[in-house]
Formats: structure tokens, C-alpha cells, sequence
């Protein structure tokens, strides 16, 4: 787990480096895999999945949910993807809300 742990800091920190223009450009690409995730139009690796889910709960008011990062944890680890599609909606759901 120490690997997932790793890697998922490593993303974190690259967020912290990235211009606004990258940021944005990520979240829309972000928001844009979930959505096609949703409708089943697309099936992401855990991986890559994992890495938009970390973008939007590391910029959002939810970086303190457990439940957000243990579902990014999952996805990280290798868990498929389908069985984490309701977590991983919500996890959306909850970065969509912030905004408002």
C-alpha cells in the first residue's frame, strides 16, 4: 500500500505545481472521463481513474473526506473501476457542488 501512498502524494504535489490554464484544462478533461465513465461510453483503467478522482478531491472542499480517499486508494491499488462507479460518481457529485 506504501506504493499507492506514494503515488497518489506524487500527484498531489504536481497539482500544486501546474499554472491555472493546465488546471483547468485537467479538470474538464477530469469531469469529462467521469461523465463518459457514466454513460458507460468509456472504460478507464483504475489508474487513470484514480488520477482524475485525486485532481478533483485535492482541489475541492472535500480533501478531508476518508471515504473520497479511500476510494482513490481503491482505484490506485487496482480495484476495477465498475465496482467503485458509485463512489466515484459521488466523489464527482461532491467536487460539482463545491463549485456552487
Amino acid at each position: 500500500m506504501s506504493f499507492v501512498i506514494h503515488s497518489i502524494a506524487r500527484e498531489t504535489q504536481l497539482y500544486e505545481s501546474m499554472s491555472t490554464e493546465e488546471l483547468i484544462k485537467r479538470i474538464n478533461a477530469a469531469l469529462s472521463m467521469i461523465s463518459e465513465f457514466e454513460n458507460g461510453t468509456l472504460q478507464p483503467n483504475s489508474l487513470e481513474l484514480g488520477c482524475v478522482c485525486c485532481l478533483l478531491v485535492s482541489l475541492s472542499d472535500e480533501y478531508a473526506n476518508h471515504q473520497h480517499w479511500k476510494t482513490i486508494e481503491d482505484l490506485y491499488a487496482g480495484v476495477e473501476p465498475g465496482s467503485l462507479k458509485m463512489e466515484v460518481l459521488a466523489l464527482r457529485d461532491d467536487y460539482l457542488k463545491d463549485l456552487i
